[in-house]
């Protein structure tokens, strides 16, 4: 399995810890909080802990304080497949493949659900063929990013598929409430919006021509964590501290660090596959965890 691209997406805007701490004190939620937990927050967002804006899939900061079940449904509802869509089509950019060529689509998520799933609203985004399979994997958390590579070098071992994007998106916004409990209140602090798509295939990316347009940062995997650790650090970056983010080097034809180019090495933990009602025309693949 080799990693030939990836893309990344933030909303267009983004608000500044000062700023959202100034409209969450005249909230009525933060009366409501204990003076421990006000202490909290206000050390937390005013602090010098490398976050100085994070993007949000808001109009306004104030809109983040409004934790009714609908509107943060139809929050992730219009930006989890907007920004799956955005990083996966950017990593199909950059690798110089049009989505006909697009054999499966993994998506991760754990801030929101859909039926029919999220990956099937993507592959539509995308224009992906309907032989693609599709496949969700819901409510992983952090680490979800692992079994969905895992699925993927399950696929392409088989020889059912030769190249396959897996996207992570993540609508914190759509998932955050506040309380008393610290480790909430921390989260609510630091967590912005964002998506990562990598494009994984059974043979190396090509040469990059000098005169082409830019190539994705370069990777260098040592094992299929590493890969996705590195890609959700430049989303953490890109999503809270953009002026802190290090230029991303061009990859170079072959290897990934030194020598021939070789295959991402890939685990064999087995994860079940999810499930759910299909969309017109696509349905979710079936487990292949077993296939392996």
């Amino acid at each position: 399995m080799f990693l030939q691209s990836i893309g990344l997406a933030v909303p267009a805007r983004s608000f500044a810890q000062a700023d959202v701490l100034q409209t969450l004190e005249k909230d009525p939620t933060f009366a409501g909080l204990t003076e421990k937990s006000r202490i909290l927050l206000r050390k937390v967002l005013s602090g010098k802990n490398g976050i100085e804006r994070r993007h949000l899939a808001l109009d306004e900061v104030h809109e983040a304080f409004v934790f009714q079940p609908d509107a943060m449904m139809a929050r992730f509802r219009r930006h989890a497949p907007e920004l799956a869509g955005q990083a996966a089509r950017q990593a199909l950019t950059r690798a110089r493949i049009s989505p006909e060529n697009i054999d499966a689509l993994l998506v991760t998520t754990c801030t929101g659900y859909l039926c029919p799933g999220l990956s099937s609203y993507v592959a539509e985004i995308l224009g992906l063929p309907a032989s693609a399979s599709l496949l969700d994997l819901v409510g992983q958390g952090c680490g979800a990013a692992l079994p969905a590579l895992d699925q993927a070098a399950a696929l392409l071992d088989s020889g059912r598929a030769r190249r396959i994007l897996v996207a992570c998106v993540e609508i914190c916004s759509a998932a955050s409430f506040l309380d008393d409990d610290p480790g909430v209140l921390i989260s609510a602090c630091l967590f912005g919006d964002g998506a990562a798509a990598a494009l994984l295939g059974t043979a190396p990316p090509p040469p990059v021509h000098p005169s082409a347009s830019p190539a994705p940062p370069a990777i260098p995997p040592r094992n299929t964590g590493s890969i996705f650790v590195s890609i959700i650090a430049r989303v953490f970056c890109a999503t809270f501290s953009p002026s802190r983010c290090p230029p991303s080097p061009p990859v170079m034809p072959g290897p990934f660090l030194t020598g021939p180019a070789r295959p991402i090495a890939a685990g064999r933990t087995r994860f079940p596959a999810g499930s759910g009602t299909p969309a017109a025309g696509r349905c979710s693949a079936p487990s292949v965890g077993n296939s392996v």
